[in-house]
This record gives structure tokens, C-alpha cells and sequence, in this order.
């Protein structure tokens, strides 16, 4: 599951970017769709901490790092 808070009103689900890599070898590839894709479904405000747009590069960002962080915590306990 991946999910988002504080680029939206409230948290949710981000269905695009777990349809990305469900069923699929994890892969730099596939990361990149999810993190595109949870960008794309994020709907970030601007304020004085950061505009929309940074908070959408962002989302993209940490979801892909977020994915790649779980594949070395899954081989790590193996």
C-alpha cells in the first residue's frame, strides 16, 4: 500500500502508483511510474514553507525512495 498525507486535504491511498509495481519485479523502472504517479494524483497547496510544485517533486521523490528503502529492508531479512 502506499499512501500520502500532507499533499492533499487528507491522507489516501495512491492506487495508480501501487497498480505500478503490483505484481512486477521490484525495479528502478517501476519506481519511477509509482513515484510519477503519486505525484500526479497528489494535490498539494502552496505556502511560505514550499510552492505546490517542489511538494510534487517531492511526492515523487520519497515515494520512489520509500520503494526502494522496502526491496533493501526485504533482502536484508532474508
Amino acid at each position: 500500500r502506499i499512501a500520502l498525507g500532507a499533499v492533499a486535504p487528507q491522507v489516501f491511498r495512491v492506487g495508480a502508483a501501487e497498480a505500478a509495481i503490483e505484481g512486477k519485479s521490484p525495479s528502478p523502472a517501476h519506481f519511477d511510474t509509482a513515484g510519477k504517479a503519486a505525484a500526479d494524483t497528489a494535490s498539494p497547496r502552496s505556502d511560505v514553507r514550499a510552492s505546490a510544485a517542489f511538494r510534487s517533486i517531492l511526492v515523487e521523490r520519497l515515494v520512489r525512495r520509500a520503494l526502494d528503502i522496502c526491496v533493501l529492508r526485504t533482502e536484508a531479512s532474508v
